[in-house]
């Protein structure tokens, strides 16, 4: 079956210091023939850039270090009608976009999350999270709370009405653009029929500063939304799975599950809160917080 051309599709990478998945990532892309790709740069000294400009890539340089930011100034480059963010250490699989996209407008939703598969699991710590099959463990399909961006087709115009929160500078801005989203009526999900390969971390340390900003960034979700259960549901979730691991004699998985939690705990007593958000700012949680932030999506 030919690669589907997706015109109507940019495709957005946040970059830094990625050389060393870029390549692949940009030659799955480059496959799925989308109308544009655009690189957000957070200014790489790693030979990221020749990489991105030797494919013809437009390149943006964002110096904020704050994701929410970065994904924003992709939003505001792009020209398409729909919007892809590509994690850069992401490898497409054929006719990916197109199905994505076919699947948010049969389903009208604003967002689609494909499911990501492990691309290698050759050390511990990239295996111990994950199901024999390379799903990543405690990974639904369907309308969802919340989705990440990891691999993410949204309508661009949704992401002009409900732009990306500058104030989450290391993570949980994909949750907290949801909740908003979820506020306003509208549905994201993760996919039913698409999936993609994500190189997790290989090394523990990586993967611990990887789970410390994880922890700060669902503390500020915890302080924007005043809600202490949101920001304490990664530790809940992590402590499930450590103490399943416990009880079913799984003792391999205990020192990643053990560390990991550590990690979020860390990231969460070292946040700092920073500003607060006025009534008229465009990022401020939905009135209707409670509602959309706890009710089960069925």
């Amino acid at each position: 079956m030919p690669v589907a051309r997706n015109n109507n599709v940019s495709v957005v990478i946040l970059t830094r210091n990625s050389a060393s998945t870029i390549d692949q990532c940009l030659k799955s892309i480059i496959q799925e023939h989308p109308g544009e790709i655009i690189a957000v740069d957070n200014m790489s000294t790693d030979g990221t850039l020749q990489i991105l400009r030797r494919y013809g890539v437009k390149v943006v340089t964002d110096a904020t270090y704050s994701l929410g930011e970065a994904r924003q100034v992709g939003v505001n480059s792009a020209t398409r009608e729909y919007l892809m963010f590509v994690d850069s250490d992401i490898e497409l699989t054929k006719n990916c976009i197109r199905q994505l996209v076919n699947e948010l407008e049969a389903k009208g939703w604003v967002a689609v999350q494909a499911r990501t598969l492990s691309k290698e699991n050759i050390s511990y710590w990239q295996n111990r999270g994950y199901s024999p099959d390379g799903a990543l463990l405690g990974s639904r399909v369907g309308p969802q709370r919340s989705i990440a961006t990891a691999a993410t087709v949204f309508r661009r115009e949704m992401l002009l009405d409900y732009p990306f929160d500058p104030h989450f500078v290391d993570a949980a801005e994909d949750i907290d653009i949801c909740l908003r989203l979820g506020g306003g009526g509208h549905v994201v999900g993760k996919s039913t029929t698409t999936a993609v390969y994500h190189a997790y971390r290989r090394e523990f340390l990586a993967l611990f500063r990887q789970q410390v900003r994880y922890g700060r960034g669902y503390s500020r979700l915890a302080y924007k939304y005043g809600s202490m259960k949101l920001g304490l549901q990664p530790i809940h979730y992590v402590t499930s799975y450590l103490m399943k691991a416990v009880i079913t004699g799984k003792w391999n998985r205990i020192p990643y599950h053990a560390s990991v939690l550590t990690a979020i705990i860390i990231g969460m007593i070292t946040f700092q809160p920073g500003k607060e958000w006025s009534a008229s700012s465009p990022y401020r949680r939905p009135n209707h917080f409670r509602m959309c932030a706890h009710k089960e999506m069925r």
